[in-house]
């Protein structure tokens, strides 16, 4: 049990290291994006770094440049709450559209219901569209949101919205496609 205890305090110790030279090379290009991304997170929970949202977000932006898509998220949801920086919901659509036209399922959901509920100028036509292409990437809705926008919107509008989602759809294949080839 004590090699046990010591060989995971020698680890805990390395990666102490590790992230303290990150932080201190805040400009080191060595980390891949996931890797930034990871940091983040780790400050953002604090534990194995003491918690620092702004180091949070130094990290997740360093990684969403380079086009990692929960990078992209997380700052997004960061922006949009303020957290570790000044609430800016148009710096949060920002880095929502750029994770959700990359296909991310939760960032299309939330510009669904932020255009459905007017905490940005209301859409409807985008809010149908976004709804209609969320649940096909993975963000879990309860119920079928359609069902209760459906009746708030004109029969063009429902028309316009199914088309845009169309459109939607296929811009965000090709991204996809685009990002598989470039790796």
């Amino acid at each position: 049990i004590a090699l046990v205890i010591g060989a995971c305090q020698q680890t805990a110790e390395r990666i102490k290291g590790q992230l303290a030279k990150a932080k201190s090379e805040s400009e080191d290009t060595s980390l891949t994006p996931e890797e930034q991304f990871a940091l983040g997170l780790a400050y953002e929970e604090g534990g194995r770094v003491p918690k620092d949202p702004t180091q949070a977000i130094h990290w997740w932006k360093k990684a969403a440049e380079q086009g990692h898509v929960e990078a992209q998220t997380a700052l997004g949801s960061a922006y949009w709450h303020g957290e570790g920086v000044p609430q800016n919901h148009e710096e949060a659509l920002y880095w929502y559209r750029k994770a959700a036209m990359q296909g991310d399922g939760w960032a299309q959901g939330i510009l669904g219901f932020a255009y459905a509920e007017g905490e940005i100028p209301q859409n409807f036509t985008e809010a149908y569209a976004w709804l209609s292409i969320a649940p096909a990437n993975d963000y879990l809705l309860s119920g079928d949101p359609l069902r209760w926008l459906s009746p708030m919107m004109t029969p063009a509008q429902i028309e316009r919205g199914q088309q845009r989602a169309t459109d939607l759809r296929k811009e965000i294949q090709a991204n996809i496609a685009e990002r598989d080839q470039a790796n």
